[in-house]
């Protein structure tokens, strides 16, 4: 595909369309969710160091310190920041909406204002973005997601480029 000219990229108006597709299939799944008792959809972070990202990056589970395949996140982005901005090799790790099923609340701690729960299973797919201490990001899944999608236009003229080629080469 890349090797006939073409990049994957959509145009602004369709990300701006998808971006309200998905925003509207959130308040719908949010509304259901509500008729069961479940928790709404919404993001929860990590603050973490650039050691454990590039981990994350490589495909392993997202754990702390002697608990396996578990670790702590917050519903709260200020807490995780904190340690985010304390440190130099800091990253802040947001999580999509849909993560929030993989976490509970089970600080233990009375009175627990900090939003802490236990994140079980997280991996980078369960990732939205994340920044580094001083905000660059480093990962956007939106973005990726968007820049590596094929609109049918694209994927039309790729196959009449392919076969036009292949007529070249008497295939």
């Amino acid at each position: 595909y890349e090797a006939l000219g073409f990049t994957g990229n959509i145009s602004d108006e369709q990300k701006q369309q998808q971006k309200a597709d998905r925003e509207r299939r959130k308040q719908e799944e949010n509304e259901k969710r509500a008729e069961y008792g479940l928790e709404d959809l919404r993001p929860t972070y990590r603050g973490t160091t650039l050691s454990e990202w590039e981990n994350i990056q490589d495909g392993k589970i997202i754990s702390s310190d002697n608990m396996q395949d578990t670790t702590w996140v917050s519903d709260k982005k200020e807490y995780s920041s904190e340690f985010v901005k304390n440190r130099e090799d800091g990253v802040l790790i947001e999580f999509k909406s849909e993560a929030i099923d993989k976490s509970v609340h089970e600080s233990g701690q009375e009175n627990d204002t900090t939003g802490v729960r236990l994140g079980r299973g997280l991996t980078i797919n369960d990732i939205q973005r994340a920044t580094d201490s001083e905000g660059n990001v480093l990962y956007d899944a939106e973005l990726a997601e968007l820049n590596n999608q094929i609109t049918p236009q694209q994927k039309q003229e790729a196959q009449q480029r392919y076969s036009e080629y292949l007529k070249t080469t008497n295939n």
